[in-house]
């Protein structure tokens, strides 16, 4: 895959994840931090863990030069989706940064991970966007429950949108 791939991925990405962040910014205090759930997550619950995969994966993948810890990211330290908003758009920088530092062959290299094995970073990098996919899934059921859908959010709608 070439870089210019993964940056089209990369802006789907973010520009589902502000579709999503957009909506919530609708629900009251008590939608935001409410306990329904879709499998064991809430929606905020849901979001967080989008945000700490996508920032943990980037960490982990740019190794000791990022100069961040990955520690798991808790969803009490997002009272407000102001909050989340704020902290993800710093990651979404750092990441379209790194990202846009990738050549073809860095893309096409092999990364060790954490249990031993080894990928290649555009599988890994596919990986951290294709969770996300899902996750966004799961919130946009959680707000079109709380009677605030989303819309469509797909890839097709990404790049058909008006420029």
């Amino acid at each position: 895959m070439r870089q210019t791939d993964i940056l089209e991925l990369a802006g789907f990405n973010y520009w589902a994840n502000h579709r999503l962040l957009e909506v919530c910014e609708q629900l009251t205090p008590d939608q935001w931090t409410s306990t329904d759930t879709v499998g064991d997550r809430t929606l905020r619950g849901v979001l967080v863990h989008t945000f700490d995969t996508e920032w943990s994966w980037r960490v982990r993948l740019q190794g000791p030069e990022a100069g961040e810890d990955d520690e798991e990211l808790s969803e009490d330290n997002y009272p407000t989706v102001a909050g989340l908003s704020e902290a993800w758009a710093a990651d979404e920088a750092a990441m379209m940064t790194w990202l846009n530092s990738l050549s073809d062959d860095d893309l096409a290299g092999s990364v060790p991970v954490p249990w031993g094995r080894e990928y290649i970073l555009w599988r890994l990098i596919v990986h951290v966007f294709t969770h996300s996919i899902q996750q966004r899934a799961e919130a946009a059921a959680l707000l079109t429950r709380a009677g605030h859908s989303p819309g469509d959010i797909e890839f097709l709608n990404y790049i058909s949108r008006s420029p």
